[in-house]
């Protein structure tokens, strides 16, 4: 069962000195808890490892661009845990194992198509859409090549709250 402990995400939007904190205090609640409910797996979205509990099996998500220090990251999980690193996509998996990083399993963000409205096709415009990080990784500069090759205006939702993201 998912045991929610916050009621929106943390991280990211937050200041680094204010999330690893609580990132960290909120994982070793997150394992106490899984321990003393004996479940069978924790599928971990954060950086922390915990070593002081018998806790179950886990398995680590790994988040964002194979950057040194992310690499380092995944590695450090990867010799310290024998659950596995679960990738986010399969770009993302051909880039960390390029660094000698091995994954157990991808596991792709996900939604339900059937939830989602879709508009009269009679009346929709004809634009492109990029959604993504303002990462290299995720072909913006793509996105505004093929918007130029085929003339059609391009629409963008970035996420632009990293420095390297903003330059």
């Amino acid at each position: 069962s998912l045991i929610p402990l916050v009621d929106r995400h943390i991280g990211q939007n937050w200041r680094t000195e204010l999330s690893k904190p609580i990132q960290h205090v909120l994982s070793r609640y997150a394992y106490a808890r899984a321990f003393l409910d004996d479940v069978d797996i924790i599928h971990d979205h954060t950086d922390f490892q915990e070593r002081e509990l018998p806790v179950p099996k886990s398995v680590y998500t790994v988040h964002g661009p194979a950057v040194p220090e992310a690499v380092a990251r995944a590695k450090a999980v990867m010799d310290g845990n024998g659950g596995g690193l679960i990738a986010i996509s399969h770009r993302q998996r051909e880039l960390f194992e390029l660094h000698g990083v091995q994954f157990a399993g991808t596991v792709h963000n996900g939604m339900d198509a059937r939830t989602m409205p879709f508009g009269d096709r009679e009346k929709k415009e004809e634009f492109l859409f990029f959604i993504g990080r303002a990462n290299w990784e995720k072909g913006l500069d793509l996105a505004v090549r093929v918007a130029g090759r085929s003339g059609l205006p391009l629409s963008m939702a970035v996420k632009m709250t990293e420095d390297h993201e903003k330059s």
